[in-house]
């Protein structure tokens, strides 16, 4: 299965087709910048980041697939990246992946003009807190232009 994201209402078939990803975790994070070396300490950039992210996941609603599924998800154009994830290894499981739709400002804010449309990503984890409680908390969290989710076979 393979789906294109570039609006809200595409981007809830693609979280509901993978139940948002509850129960999952981030096997890989890739950002893959589009930057070139065009001399010593002069570098260009033709376009934002992309990211990748590589969900391990079988909580598929009501599905007796093998619990060993990948998801990866790639997102073109990031801006806004913002990333909190503890390291503690029981706190990686997923709670819920939203997208919304969202505004930034040209060039990622630097350009002037008009706010232009995009998509915001926020990926929620469980945090263990010194009480000893779950609570959420928004491990990563970005803008980017388009996605494609797509299943792959498990490595």
């Amino acid at each position: 299965m393979r789906l294109e994201v570039t609006t809200e209402p595409e981007a809830q078939v693609a979280l509901d087709a993978f139940n948002g990803f509850h129960d999952g975790f981030v096997r890989r994070l890739t950002l893959a910048s589009h930057d070139a070396s065009e001399a010593r300490g002069v570098h260009a950039s033709g376009r934002a980041p992309d990211i990748e992210l590589l969900f391990a996941h079988h909580n598929y609603a009501g599905d007796t697939r093998p619990v060993d599924q990948l998801v990866r998800a790639t997102f073109a154009e990031v801006t806004e990246l913002q990333i909190g994830i503890s390291g503690s290894s029981y706190e990686n499981a997923i709670k819920w992946l939203a997208i919304g739709a969202a505004t930034r400002g040209r060039d990622g804010g630097r350009e002037a003009g008009p706010a232009e449309p995009c998509l915001r990503a926020t990926l929620v984890l469980a945090q263990l807190t010194e009480q000893r409680e779950w609570e959420d908390r928004e491990a990563v969290r970005f803008g980017f232009a388009r996605a494609t989710f797509e299943e792959v076979e498990p490595t």
